[in-house]
């Protein structure tokens, strides 16, 4: 019980909180922010530690509980939930996640510099798309 509640779980509360709030408003924002927030709040100290532990809190919990909410609402009367679709997209990103098995040898430097350019990239597309 000990090792649970070490110095960090304030700053892991306040993590998921924050992510769980922005998950809820823009959808895969909680990807996006664990990774830096663990980094940035000394919870972790390298990136290789911090998208381990991001992927891990990101298993079936909380998949479970937004995807009970969300598809409760309903798109032009049907479910918003393409379940279909849904299960294509699982089951390829569990064959694309085998890459990890070659990319944890690679240095940091290589990750945060990858994160930064998607962010990067992501956020022009968005805003070109909102407004241009």
């Amino acid at each position: 019980m000990n090792q649970l509640f070490d110095k960090n779980v304030y700053k892991l509360v306040f993590i998921g909180i924050i992510t769980g709030i922005t998950a809820s408003i823009v959808g895969p924002a909680a990807e996006v922010l664990i990774v830096p927030l663990l980094i940035y709040l000394n919870v972790v100290n390298d990136y290789k530690t911090a998208i381990g532990t991001s992927l891990a809190s990101l298993l079936l919990p909380i998949g479970i509980v937004a995807v009970y909410f969300y598809s409760k609402h309903t798109c032009k009367n049907k479910s918003c939930v393409r379940w279909k679709y849904a299960l294509i997209i699982s089951l390829s990103f569990v064959i694309g996640t085998f890459v990890s098995y070659f990319t944890s040898n690679l240095e940091t430097k290589f990750f945060k510099l990858s994160f930064a350019i998607l962010l990067v990239i992501f956020g022009i597309i968005i805003f070109i798309e909102e407004f241009i």
